[in-house]
């Protein structure tokens, strides 16, 4: 291994050096005489390269990548390399020429310093390296054992390494990654999500149509207060036309949620939005029992208040189509007139107008540099936490609180019990007795960047203790206990639909702002 580097480090050397000759020469990017200058390219190679280049646009990165995807551990050093982008020519031990990934080109000089950064702080990092979940050999010294490439990839996405290369590799389904972090934030959206579907259909079910209008309007108007404006500077929106930045803030904000949203833009007076089937806020066959003053009291809510938040009163939306009128779904257009808006006039319904042709070309994206693979999952699990808290605030205000707490401990619990064989599967948990409840309760805690500490002394009682999620602390509402024991319903539903009946008791340690939970056998 000593070896091993010592060539590497080398060729990382002879590649830097060479790396400002290399460019100095784009001019004229091969030579045809017989002497070849340092750092330009024969015909041959130059040839070569176009060729690597053109494989290499498809996938992502180029052929002799998916040698070392198949492997199954990679050396330290070379776990480094691949993060930073670069890999040997070959994956002979003692290869000297780096090369890179995503084009098989030499590396720049600006490759070997991210080289160089990555390789310091793995050095500096704890890699828990008799885990053979991450380690095949620990190795004598530094950089000098053998690692799990899903540990090695996971590990960089976790520093906020990019390697859109290793990415590509996972979409197309060359390279397998079980990250058990991303899975329990993943799952702890997944069940905010379904209980915000739940609640709605508890109280479509339960209140009135005024009511269900007036919940909707309050819970939107809610959201847009605290998200529209504050969002324009992070989604690149402050440049832009009002029609346009309304419009273009619906695609991306969604997206983020993990919402299919189509922009079509007409003019900079003039911008559409389309969402597209399924939709995520009536998910499944709820679709079907929501009635359509929930989708009026959001657009009313919502939409319409885009044009006076930015204080622009000539600003309003026109909806096309509805999800809940057997049309094509949520469809319509913001538009800025040439005259002042009364209230009445900040949404229209015209059902009757041509939707203009889609272009993917046109189509706003998240920047892949700012919004990672983790930075995602977390963020779409933020999404749906936001709509469990402000969904229940929203219902208080609506409802009153005794109301608010019976639907919510309600839907808590059923939806706990209806999802807790898809949560279990998702982050690997084995159903069992108090133990492994205890243990399937810490997993899906870590989704929420909660650790927690287990005691379990027999098959019969467990008890679990962790903090109070930061969501549930910073309500800043005098009744957020209620959201509170909606939250906890959640978990006790899980447990409940075990195939071991058991039954749990959950202490509030205030003081602490720490759950104290104990599982036992009934």
């Amino acid at each position: 291994m000593a070896k091993e580097e010592k060539f590497r480090e080398r060729t990382a050397k002879t590649a830097e050096d060479s790396a400002v000759t290399n460019y100095e020469s784009e001019a004229i990017p091969y030579s045809t005489k017989s002497s070849t200058p340092p750092g330009r390219l024969t015909l041959k190679e130059y040839n070569e390269s176009l060729s690597r280049k053109r494989a290499a646009e498809h996938k992502g990165y180029i052929a002799q990548f998916e040698d070392w995807l198949l492997s199954d551990k990679w050396p330290e050093l070379d776990a480094c390399y691949i993060l930073a982008g670069l890999i040997p020519k070959s994956m002979e031990a003692d290869e000297e020429k780096l090369i890179r990934v995503v084009d098989g080109d030499r590396p720049t000089s600006s490759d070997i310093s991210e080289y160089h950064r990555i390789k310091g702080i793995w050095l500096s990092s704890n890699h828990e390296k008799s885990n053979p979940e991450k380690f095949v050999d620990s190795g004598s010294m530094d950089l000098s054992g053998s690692v799990r490439p899903e540990y090695a990839y996971i590990w960089g996405t976790e520093r906020g390494i990019k390697s859109p290369w290793l990415d590509s590799a996972i979409t197309a389904g060359k390279f397998i990654v079980e990250d058990k972090a991303l899975a329990a934030i993943s799952a702890q959206g997944e069940i905010h999500h379904q209980y915000f579907v739940g609640l709605q259909l508890m109280i479509a079910l339960e209140e009135s149509r005024e009511t269900i209008f007036d919940w909707a309007f309050l819970l939107f108007r809610s959201l847009q207060e605290k998200k529209f404006i504050s969002s324009f500077s992070k989604l690149g929106l402050e440049d832009l036309s009002d029609a346009v930045a309304c419009a273009r803030y619906h695609v991306l904000s969604n997206s983020i949620g993990g919402v299919s949203v189509e922009y079509m833009e007409e003019s900079n007076k003039k911008a559409w939005v389309r969402f597209r089937y399924p939709r995520w806020i009536y998910s499944g066959a709820a679709l079907c029992g929501i009635p359509i003053e929930v989708s009026r009291g959001y657009l009313k809510g919502w939409y319409a208040h885009n044009g006076v938040s930015l204080g622009n009163p000539n600003l309003g939306f026109v909806c096309v189509s509805e999800d809940m009128t057997g049309q094509f779904g949520l469809c319509g257009y913001f538009k800025e007139y040439d005259h002042k808006l009364s209230s009445n006039q900040l949404l229209r319904f015209s059902p009757n107008e041509r939707v203009p042709e889609f272009s993917s070309a046109s189509q706003p994206k998240l920047s892949d540099e700012v919004w990672g693979k983790r930075r995602l999952v977390e963020a779409k699990r933020n999404y749906s936490v936001s709509y469990f808290e402000n969904s229940l605030l929203a219902l208080i205000e609506v409802a009153g609180i005794d109301t608010a707490r019976k639907y919510g401990e309600r839907v808590g619990r059923l939806i706990g019990a209806q999802y807790y064989q898809s949560l279990a599967k998702q982050i690997g948990a084995v159903e069992g007795g108090p133990k492994e409840s205890a243990e399937f309760l810490a997993t899906m805690m870590t989704g929420l960047s909660i650790e927690c500490s287990i005691h379990a002394d027999d098959h019969k009682v467990a008890v679990i203790r962790h903090s109070i999620p930061k969501f549930l602390q910073n309500s800043g509402h005098q009744h957020s206990d209620v959201l509170l024991q909606s939250w906890i319903e959640i978990w006790r539903g899980t447990i409940i639909s075990c195939q071991i009946i058991m039954e749990t008791d959950c202490e509030v340690l205030s003081e602490k702002n720490e759950l104290r939970w104990t599982i036992r056998v009934k």
